[in-house]
């Protein structure tokens, strides 16, 4: 009965300083990688990489390579002066962030937070159509190699469900910010200066309304760049794995 009795009490202590050690490690799990799988139906791949800086706050990286419309086709330009073939912008994204957990749960950085984000994207692609000018009435070839630059800031919201030990899935349920996008157009075939005066801004409000609903105003200067400001979104669901 003696070795029972001293056998019993150590195997009840290493149970319990295994466990302890388990849940240590749960919470200790500094390091999370996230797969953006629904990011592919937009022809993006992303990545995300989130660090703990302390037991409620981290920072991560996402990174993303656009590489073509997805299952959502662009339709291009068919305006009165403006008519191109389908976009299909190809580019980079890359946005660092700021997350606070603001609940004790049993695996750190789980549950609520809240955080900011920074977003550079970094799109192109070739337009090819042809231009009427609303002057002479001429029609020329349109051959352009067209870039849209975009820095977001904004506050984010959204809620990480752990679902095993070490994997969970990432809601990111709101981001509103502000974008400040930069549109440049390379002439490959020299076009009319009323194309850049006038009838290039015309066709980028008449094309996506939602600008000049929100009092967008687009002007191009000299070397083919304008500029302006809109609402920007973060949003989005992830998976991810913890360790």
């Amino acid at each position: 009965m003696k070795p029972i009795k001293i056998i019993l009490p150590i195997l009840l202590l290493a149970s319990f300083s295994m466990k302890s050690q388990q849940n240590t490690a749960d919470v200790e799990q500094k390091n999370h990688i996230m797969l953006n799988p629904f990011a592919l139906a937009f022809g993006t791949i992303q990545v995300q990489y989130e660090r703990a800086l302390n037991e409620d706050m981290s920072l991560g990286l996402s990174v993303g390579a656009k590489i073509s419309s997805g299952i959502f086709e662009t339709p291009g330009f068919n305006t009165l002066t403006v008519v191109t073939n389908d976009i299909t912008f190809s580019g980079v994204q890359i946005s660092p962030e700021f997350r606070w957990y603001l609940q004790e749960t049993q695996r750190s950085h789980t549950g609520f937070f809240v955080g900011a984000y920074y977003r550079y994207q970094n799109y192109k692609d070739d337009l090819l159509g042809t231009y009427t000018s609303s002057i002479t009435l001429e029609d020329t070839p349109l051959d352009i190699r067209t870039s849209v630059i975009t820095n977001s800031i904004g506050l984010e919201v959204g809620y990480k469900l752990p679902i095993k030990k070490h994997f969970y899935i990432d809601f990111l349920i709101a981001g509103p910010g502000i974008g400040f996008n930069k549109v440049k157009i390379e002439e490959r075939q020299a076009l009319p200066i009323e194309f850049f005066a006038v009838d290039a801004a015309l066709a980028i409000i008449e094309e996506y309304r939602v600008l000049d609903a929100l009092g967008t105003d687009i002007e191009f200067n000299d070397k083919g760049e304008a500029t302006f400001t809109t609402p920007a979104f973060h949003y989005g669901i992830r998976i991810g794995y913890s360790f």
